[in-house]
């Protein structure tokens, strides 16, 4: 499918410095990992080449057996991406830092603050999601992550982990307790923060998405 022409000016915040993050380049979060120094104006593409950034099909949470029910289908290569549902209608776009309805509205806008990706309402309203560049997006407004295994960083996961992206798949919450909130069809946990905010959105129902729609299992029904 081809992208829908919806780009807009933006300015971006540019932060001085980075903050150490228990954070490893393989989207694992560790104690004595450091967040590798990386120009924080374009945090939307990062690691661009990586599949998770391209375009990707998301299931519904049967999506670990055959047949999946896909119900949205990104096209975007990093800068910028658009979402669609199966009949071709865009449901959210992203431009760099921006996450758009499918009228082209913006809803939220992602900045970086404190070693955070944090997606904020409008252009800087309240915080609706803090990803690391990892493989976790947290819920709400996160001041800073905690060592790993220490009694704040369980907390912290407990407490506020909205979704793990773990390989194709998708949890909600910590994946040793959380359940599936659906598949993919690349690899997620190299993807960049904002292709997670915005995977987040879509799941969460936020920034101006629908949220999950109803599926049925496709063959014949009682």
């Amino acid at each position: 499918m081809k992208r829908a022409s919806i780009r807009i000016a933006i300015v971006v915040m540019a932060c001085a410095g980075l903050a150490a993050c228990a954070e490893t380049d393989d989207g694992l979060e560790g104690p004595d990992a450091e967040l590798r120094s990386a120009n924080t104006d374009d945090f939307w593409n990062l690691r661009p080449n990586n599949p998770g950034n391209g375009p990707v099909q998301l299931n519904d949470e049967g999506g670990m057996t055959p047949p999946d029910i896909i119900i949205w289908d990104i096209d975007g290569d990093g800068e910028g991406s658009d979402v669609f549902d199966p009949a071709g209608s865009i449901v959210l776009s992203t431009v760099e830092n921006q996450v758009l309805d499918g009228d082209g509205n913006v809803q939220c806008t992602a900045w970086y603050e404190d070693g955070l990706y944090k997606l904020r309402e409008g252009l800087d309203g309240a915080v609706v999601y803090t990803a690391t560049r990892g493989r976790y997006v947290f819920a709400g407004d996160v001041q800073s992550l905690p060592q790993s295994g220490t009694s704040a960083w369980q907390d912290l996961v407990y407490s506020q982990l909205e979704y793990e992206f773990y390989g194709k798949s998708i949890y909600d919450g910590p994946r040793w307790q959380g359940d599936l909130a659906g598949t993919s069809s690349e690899k997620l946990h190299r993807a960049s923060p904002m292709r997670k905010l915005l995977i987040a959105s879509l799941y969460g129902g936020a920034c101006g998405s629908p949220g999950v729609p109803e599926t049925t299992p496709p063959g014949p029904q009682n």
